[in-house]
């Protein structure tokens, strides 16, 4: 693109631009795995690539340090960096997206039945989501299934079989509470619900 070519310019003419106001930081991938070896947080590692410390940069860092899985065990003051390692699957909102990483840590192969291929062919991939919350996309809810043991869990295409229930507002404030306590989407609780019972909820 435009922004691309840009910056190729000002680094094949060595053009200066420190009188800009934003100024264009040149680092490349290497520079941020050497660096983040180096340094103790993620402060100091926007700090050595010469970026301002602020939220924007470092959810952009975030994202640039999971796609090169870097390794930041070595970091002392984010909680984030020790317990998740870069993955926090949690802040995705497509399986689309996570499913190339699970397979990446895990392997491509069923969870289940331990398959890889099928007919000579590496065997088709699903995320299931253990608590069949679809939102839910901690990495200990998360199971990489063939679509023949997918379709053998319980909650398989928001089934969700123990669910038959009429909720009252007695029992629940919301759609929400009822989904969190059934661990499922509040898609489903919407679904087993009597329809003259929604002028009784509010929703959350």
């Amino acid at each position: 693109n435009n922004i691309t070519k840009i910056r190729k310019l000002i680094k094949n003419y060595n053009i200066d631009v420190r009188h800009w106001k934003y100024q264009y930081r040149n680092y490349t991938e290497q520079d941020i795995i050497n660096n983040a070896a180096k340094v103790k947080s993620l402060s100091a590692l926007l700090k050595s690539l010469g970026l301002r410390v602020a939220g924007g940069n470092f959810n952009n860092m975030k994202r640039k340090l999971q796609h090169l899985n870097i390794n930041t065990e070595h970091w002392t003051g984010q909680a984030w960096c020790k317990e998740e390692q870069l993955k926090d699957f949690s802040e995705y909102t497509s399986y689309k997206s996570i499913k190339p990483h699970i397979i990446k840590l895990r392997g491509h192969k069923c969870e289940k039945c331990n398959n890889t291929h099928w007919f000579k062919k590496k065997i088709t991939l699903e995320i299931h989501h253990i608590d069949g919350n679809r939102t839910n996309n901690e990495e200990n809810n998360l199971q990489l299934l063939c679509p023949n043991c997918h379709s053998q869990t319980k909650n398989w295409r928001n089934k969700a079989n123990g669910i038959k229930v009429k909720i009252n507002c007695q029992t629940f404030n919301s759609i929400t509470s009822a989904a969190k306590e059934f661990n499922v989407s509040t898609s489903v609780i919407k679904r087993k619900l009597h329809s003259d019972d929604y002028p009784n909820y509010q929703y959350v």
